[in-house]
């Protein structure tokens, strides 16, 4: 809810991470078949002890990194120019203290950007938050337009994907396209959910990995794949209009509904700002969707 928003990736991040022969034991995990360590779990270990020692210094910015790193990846945000600037400075040092160095930086701000460039600190490197595409980054599965400051899809590689021996559509080729929809926050819920519908009639027949799916499973996966092509069309903004900051009250709203196929529920934030005009449009807060087993599949 910052005005100013910025995203950035610890360089190698897990390469950077080393053990003391002797500490080796202690992080090991016991496997079926031969021992091995969690990388991912190192990494935010090793960032949470250097975060505590530098906490006393840099508290906000401590505070932030603490709620907003998700593995490498760290997204940021303030609401004017001047704390924005201050916080990327003081997140660059105290991750530099630690040898780690924060790349790939990109901002929907002007000044912030200019600043990025001043600094070398432009996204230059091709990793998870690049290669850029018209000034979008990406940011955990999202498309962000940095210059519109909204999130957009692309879905051109699914339906390029999809297309590819379309005369055999198998319970492996849906399974494996389909999954590459990566909708963490449930902005597309409503695509998903038809899309688990199906997942759920594949495992339901006896049908094998490569065999060709039902005719009627085909149908209404290969319409849908179809109608992806409106993904290119959708833009939704980042900022809603106002900073935690100026919100003075917020009420949650929780929804539920049900079908033959499945069930779900969401949550919408109305928000009260300091001018006392309540907020023209409601917030969505991640819906949910679950589909109904079978009631010979219950116990």
């Amino acid at each position: 809810m910052n005005r100013i928003a910025w995203i950035a990736d610890i360089e190698k991040a897990i390469l950077n991470i080393a053990l003391q022969p002797e500490d080796a034991e202690a992080v090991r995990f016991v496997w079926p078949r031969e021992p091995e360590s969690s990388s991912p779990f190192l990494l935010r270990v090793t960032i949470n002890k250097h975060l505590l020692s530098v906490k006393s210094r840099f508290p906000k910015t401590v505070e932030q990194i603490e709620q907003e790193l998700y593995v490498d990846d760290y997204l940021g945000g303030a609401d004017d120019e001047t704390t924005a600037i201050a916080t990327v400075e003081e997140t660059v040092t105290l991750f530099s203290e630690a040898q780690f160095n924060m790349r790939s930086w990109a901002t929907n701000n002007k000044q912030l950007r200019h600043f990025f460039a001043e600094k070398e600190m432009t996204n230059q490197v091709v990793g998870i938050l690049s290669p850029t595409i018209d000034s979008q980054q990406k940011a955990l599965g999202l498309r962000w337009d940095t210059n519109s400051d909204s999130f957009k899809f692309d879905p051109t590689s699914i339906m390029q994907a999809a297309e590819e021996k379309e005369d055999k559509i198998t319970k492996r080729k849906i399974l494996s396209i389909s999954a590459r929809i990566f909708d963490r926050i449930g902005f597309l819920a409503l695509t998903t959910l038809l899309l688990k519908i199906i997942y759920q009639k594949l495992l339901e027949g006896e049908i094998g990995w490569n065999d060709n799916a039902t005719p009627d499973v085909k149908s209404t996966w290969s319409n849908i794949m179809r109608g992806l092509i409106d993904f290119h069309h959708l833009e939704i903004p980042r900022w809603i209009g106002h900073s935690k900051t100026s919100i003075t009250s917020t009420e949650i709203y929780v929804f539920g509904d049900a079908s033959e196929s499945a069930y779900g529920a969401e949550a919408e934030a109305r928000l009260q700002p300091e001018n006392g005009i309540l907020t023209p449009f409601s917030l969505p807060v991640k819906p949910e969707w679950r589909l109904f087993q079978e009631k010979s599949n219950l116990t």
